[in-house]
C-alpha cells in the first residue's frame, strides 16, 4: 500500500491527555448502569449485557451534559444526534 495514513488531529480540549484523565475520572464508571432483579431471567441479564457492553446503545441513545457525559437519569431517554442534527428517539418503552 502506497502512502502513510495521516497523524490524528484532534481538536481542543481533546488533545490535552490529562484533561481525557480528568473527563474519564468523572464520567467512566464500572457500575451496571441498569439493575437487574434477583432471580431474572437469563435473557434479561444477557440484554443488559448487549445494551451497556458491546451494543453501547446509551452513547447514542442517552443525553449528555455540558461537558459530554452521558445523563445516567435519563438512560436511553433519545437525544440530539452527535451531528447536530435529528433526534435519537427513546428506548425506554
Amino acid at each position: 500500500v502506497a502512502g502513510k495514513a495521516p497523524d490524528h488531529k484532534l481538536a481542543f480540549p481533546f488533545n490535552i491527555r490529562r484533561g481525557i484523565g480528568l473527563w474519564k475520572r468523572l464520567y467512566l464508571n464500572p457500575e451496571q448502569v441498569i439493575a437487574v432483579a434477583d432471580g431474572a431471567p437469563d435473557k434479561v441479564a444477557a440484554g443488559r449485557y448487549l445494551v451497556e457492553g458491546p451494543g453501547h446503545c446509551g452513547e447514542c441513545h442517552t443525553p449528555r451534559d455540558l461537558a459530554g457525559g452521558t445523563r445516567k437519569s435519563e438512560w436511553l431517554a433519545g437525544a440530539t444526534a452527535a451531528e447536530g442534527s435529528g433526534i435519537v428517539p427513546n428506548i425506554t418503552a
